[in-house]
């Protein structure tokens, strides 16, 4: 600790790391894991493991977060007029 009382940085990303391991036990492992089995069977392993690494990135655990990323990049989105008045 420093003489302030605040954590180290180093010590701050150990905590946060322990906090999500914690998170991370809550969820069953195996339902996880067969979502996780059906999400490549609907979208193939490439696009699941490319949603995973995107889930890692953002602190984001789980299936159901896996699931959303890989909806969304699937989603069209609808293209912006362009506005001339700018």
């Amino acid at each position: 600790m420093t003489a302030t009382g605040r954590l180290w940085p180093e010590q701050e990303t150990v905590a946060e790391n322990d906090r999500c391991v914690e998170a991370n036990r809550s969820l069953s492992l195996s339902r996880q894991v067969t979502e996780l089995l059906e999400l490549i069977r609907l979208y193939h392993s490439q696009a699941v493991a490319q949603a995973l690494v995107k889930a890692h990135a953002g602190r984001a655990f789980g299936a159901d977060y896996v699931a959303n990323i890989l909806r969304q990049q699937l989603a069209p989105r609808a293209v912006q007029p362009f506005r001339s008045d700018r």
